[in-house]
């Protein structure tokens, strides 16, 4: 019988280094993984957050144009200027019940612009109360027929109300653009007292 002689392989195992080198390659893949996934978070919390801030200001111009448009309505022929305004601030009256004075709720409305507190406040009858947070401004203009600015009382036949809103400084993101939105409002009823505060 013949044998053969084999001469046996060294069988080795891994060494550290062979297992160190993946897991650290391993680590910097998830760890940039983490990084990406985060700094996304962060991208889409800034945009959410001026996306709200967007839609507020467009709630309040929705709110301010509805009143501005039943500005004047009065159909017991009581004599009341319906429309005044100053640059950053508007006072909208109407009689929409009819019963001869503009007292009731809803009649008589004054939009403010608080600068300090950076937000637009709606004043009226039954209180007070924040239309918009976070304005950085707030601009109203009265225009005539050809939509060219005036002050004189029979010529207003439109405004222009805009706000400019924009996200507070953040140090995670850099995106703090302010969004200018502006409402032309064609008034419904006759001004004839529609009158600029130029106080």
């Amino acid at each position: 019988m013949l044998c053969f002689w084999r001469p046996q392989r060294l069988i080795a195992g891994f060494t550290l280094w062979n297992l160190w080198l993946p897991m650290l390659g391993g680590a910097f893949l998830v760890g940039g993984a983490a990084h990406v996934l985060h700094s996304q978070a962060q991208q889409l919390a800034a945009v959410a957050q001026m996306g709200a801030l967007v839609q507020n200001a467009r709630l309040a111009l929705d709110a301010m144009s509805s009143d501005v448009r039943m500005a004047g309505y009065n159909p017991s022929s009581l004599r009341f200027d319906g429309l005044t305004y100053t640059p950053q601030g508007l006072h909208v009256r109407s009689d929409l019940n009819g019963d001869g004075d503009t007292t009731d709720p809803e009649e008589d409305i004054r939009y403010t612009y608080d600068a300090a507190q950076q937000r637009i406040l709606r004043v009226e009858s039954t209180g007070s109360s924040t239309l918009a947070e976070q304005i950085q401004d707030f601009r109203v203009a009265g225009l005539d027929g050809a939509g060219q600015p005036t002050t004189a009382p029979s010529q207003i036949r439109q405004v222009q109300i805009t706000v400019v809103t924009q996200q507070p400084a953040n140090t995670e993101t850099s995106d703090s653009r302010p969004y200018t939105l502006t409402t032309l409002i064609h008034l419904r009823n006759p001004v004839p007292g529609a009158m600029h505060d130029p106080s």
